[in-house]
């Protein structure tokens, strides 16, 4: 069975980060891009990874896929819809449309 994946764009991401049952972001662009610029509380696996680190992903909320421009994310939606997790497709702009919009992002790797 085929199951569709509804796009979303930043300001409806935004709208549902206000919400009682926020999802995680989950940034899958590569480490240079994330360290550029990030939402907030966001989480950063690279999309070549993801397949290998599913188990550092909760499954009690949903999880909002954003890249750059949506390609990255959208694979990354269907890869986890097929492994279960509850998806969101963060598309129509990406976390450089997140900022021009004028919401903030924090800049800096990952944590070690």
């Amino acid at each position: 069975p085929v199951e569709r994946i509804e796009p979303i764009g930043p300001d409806e991401l935004a709208a549902l980060l206000e919400g009682d049952d926020p999802p995680l972001v989950l940034d899958v662009r590569g480490a240079g891009e994330y360290a550029d610029g990030h939402i907030a509380g966001s989480l950063h696996i690279p999309y070549g990874e993801l397949a290998r680190r599913l188990d550092e992903l909760p499954r009690d909320r949903a999880l909002a896929t954003i890249c750059k421009g949506g390609k990255r994310s959208g694979l990354a939606a269907s890869v986890l819809q097929r492994e279960g997790f509850e998806t969101i497709h963060v598309a129509r702009g990406g976390v450089g449309t997140w900022k021009q919009e004028g919401r903030p992002v924090e800049t800096g790797a990952v944590p070690a």
